[in-house]
């Protein structure tokens, strides 16, 4: 039996709390942030070819520990509103509104951004001219949208018909600078049945394609990040991720997790969940991001 999660129907929507966390080691420095954010999903259209979703950050938190994690945050104000239209395998092919992120920018964002990070100068400039750059540039922007990040939980080919197992191969495309991480990934689906209720669940992990993995170029970048020579690049890999769906096709819940290292010297952990939550609640996400951090 194929199973097959359907599509939000149009005018729905949802509020979701999403929580990323990430930690990156190199020898003894550590660089880490962890980030609340509070949206609303929105389906606004669909038909044969694609669905469109309205994105939309309400509130959000973040805690790091260097400056650019502040400046993702603020990266992160300024692409909201987002209209994304989704192809028929649930995946990310354009941003309707995406002029309007442009426009959002000139008329009042880069002056913004200018007042809040004059202190680091020529870092301030540099950064200012990229964003403006990339905001003229489409299709590079797009591409920040497919690494392993929150925005994963909504470009899902969930929309496909799905077999209960399945075993392929998935990439992450430069993850490791320009070094992509292969792996072999084997998922799960489940749908159970209660009376006017119905659930599906999906639930992946993976291991790393050791065949695909340029380990001669991973471990030059290694060499080219530390200074250090003659380095043996044994990669481990740990994934896990888990996505609950509800009868009306939306996400109610969803964890995932990828752990890359090399020895206990360098490492780079990432964790994301989603809670779907009431619009009651959503009227106070101080209260959900404080309940998450003492959890």
């Amino acid at each position: 039996m194929q199973f097959n999660a359907d599509r939000p129907s149009p005018g729905s929507y949802v509020y979701y709390h999403i929580t990323s966390a990430n930690r990156t080691a190199i020898g003894s420095h550590v660089m880490q942030f962890v980030q609340h954010k509070l949206v609303k999903l929105q389906a606004l259209e669909r038909n044969g070819e694609e669905m469109l979703l309205e994105y939309t950050l309400l509130s959000q938190q973040m805690q790091g520990t260097i400056q650019i994690h502040e400046w993702a945050a603020d990266m992160d104000e300024l692409q909201s509103p987002l209209v994304l239209a989704l192809d028929n395998n649930g995946q990310l092919k354009d941003i309707r509104n995406f002029a309007a992120l442009y426009q959002k920018w000139v008329d009042f964002f880069a002056a913004r951004m200018q007042k809040k990070y004059k202190h680091l100068k020529e870092a301030a400039d540099n950064m200012i001219a990229e964003t403006a750059r990339l905001l003229k540039d489409k299709q590079r922007f797009m591409q920040a949208f497919e690494g392993y990040s929150a925005w994963r939980f909504f470009f899902r080919d969930n929309y496909a018909e799905k077999k209960p197992l399945e075993r392929k191969p998935f990439v992450l495309k430069q993850y490791f600078g320009k070094v992509d991480l292969p792996l072999l990934m084997e998922s799960r689906w489940e749908e159970e049945y209660e009376l006017h209720h119905h659930r599906y669940s999906l639930v992946n992990n993976a291991a790393l394609d050791a065949a695909q993995f340029d380990r001669k170029a991973f471990a030059r970048m290694l060499k080219d990040l530390t200074g250090v020579f003659n380095i043996r690049a044994e990669l481990e890999v740990a994934m896990e991720e888990q996505f609950h769906y509800n009868g009306a096709h939306w996400l109610t819940q969803a964890e995932m997790f990828l752990e890359t290292k090399v020895s206990d010297w360098y490492s780079i952990t990432g964790a994301h969940t989603l809670a779907q939550v009431s619009e009651a609640e959503a009227r106070h996400p101080e209260k959900l991001f404080q309940a998450e951090a003492e959890a």
